[in-house]
């Protein structure tokens, strides 16, 4: 249904003593948000194979996929296509940036930064509330997306350049 899912993203999740979790988080260079860990899937590349590549370029650490979490779909965001969700945890490996990275970092799902796009929020809690084998529709209307987005305006801002970078990158009809 749709176009295939070509962007994997991992949730990372770790569970402190006293039973709390924590997620891994990457903040983009270029935008300065928050992010899941994840990317775009390279030909010939599965989805999981994906995944376990863009955790390790974005944020240094080595993951194994515990789960699967779901689809998002996210057809304000048509230069993402379709985004599959696994829950993973870290393997080893050590945080590192980079170039497209600037900052790695964990961060208590129940203090989540600000910055952090509101659609992962969903993902977080889902993860943590272990459910699987979701199938999620995004806002796709004008006012749905600003419902969406009004809790935190500065988002639609944020988004418009990361759709200008991603269309200049690739070339994409959007």
């Amino acid at each position: 249904m749709g176009r295939e899912a070509l962007n994997p993203q991992v949730v990372i999740l770790r569970q402190g003593e006293r039973g709390s979790f924590s997620v891994l988080l990457v903040k983009r260079s270029d935008i300065y948000v928050w992010t899941i860990p994840g990317g775009q899937r390279e030909p010939g590349e599965s989805l999981e194979q994906a995944a376990i590549r863009e955790v390790k370029e974005e944020t240094g650490y080595d993951v194994t996929l515990v789960r699967k979490l779901g689809m998002y779909r996210l057809p304000h965001l048509k230069a993402m296509g379709e985004v599959f969700i696994f829950v993973g945890a870290i393997g080893g490996g050590a945080p590192e940036i980079s170039e497209e990275i600037a900052a790695v970092r964990w961060f208590p799902v129940n203090r989540l930064p600000y910055t952090l796009l509101p659609f992962h929020r969903e993902k977080i809690q889902a993860a943590v509330a272990g459910k699987s084998g979701l199938d999620v529709q995004q806002p796709h209307t004008f006012s749905g997306v600003a419902i969406h987005y009004l809790p935190v305006p500065w988002i639609l801002w944020k988004m418009w350049r990361f759709y200008k970078l991603l269309k200049s990158r690739n070339s994409l009809s959007l």
